[in-house]
């Protein structure tokens, strides 16, 4: 093993979503928002004084509101950003979420224990590159832990992996020691 190698095995990496997630609903946003005010504008009416009186009440109306949306629709992937984590160190993986709830909950998987590391990315993840990573271990039969969002998931799932294939290899070395 290269001193490269061990030096990456032995160091502490802190996993965090990019808040490149926020663009594709922010893109969609501001879609929606020209949809409907191409909508607004074109809608027909009887003489132009009413046109007029119903597009200056619709603006009135979509003005405030546009900002008000996007900010919450902004505020929602920051939150999602912060609320999860991931620590790969040199002896386990922990988990940590809902930072920004009421109930946190954190997670240490030895990587004996881990069985397999999954990435999953639709095609504006992959576009972004960005994705989920999940893994579990033999105590449950569906993911334990997932974390979605993370740039580079390929790499950062190739750390844990590569991780998990040491731990064991140090494993079954230690046990055809003590036989």
């Amino acid at each position: 093993m290269t001193s490269t190698q061990e030096s990456s095995l032995n160091s502490r990496i802190l996993m965090k979503p990019s808040l490149r997630v926020a663009l594709p609903r922010l893109l969609a946003f501001v879609l929606v928002c020209l949809l409907v005010w191409m909508i607004v504008l074109a809608i027909p009416a009887s003489d132009a004084a009413a046109q007029l009186r119903f597009r200056e009440s619709a603006a009135l109306f979509l003005i405030p509101l546009i900002p008000l949306l996007g900010a919450v629709v902004l505020a929602r992937s920051v939150i999602r950003c912060l609320d999860s984590s991931l620590e790969v160190t040199p002896h386990h993986v922990r988990y940590v979420s809902g930072r920004c709830s009421l109930k946190k909950k954190t997670v240490e998987f030895a990587y004996e224990d881990i069985l397999e590391v999954e990435v999953d990315q639709n095609v504006v993840d992959r576009l972004l590159n960005l994705g989920t990573i999940s893994f579990g271990t033999a105590m449950r039969s569906q993911p334990e832990a997932v974390i979605s969002g993370l740039s580079d998931p390929q790499g950062k799932a190739g750390i844990i992996a590569r991780r998990v294939d040491n731990a064991r290899l140090t494993m079954n070395h230690a046990k055809g020691r003590s036989i």
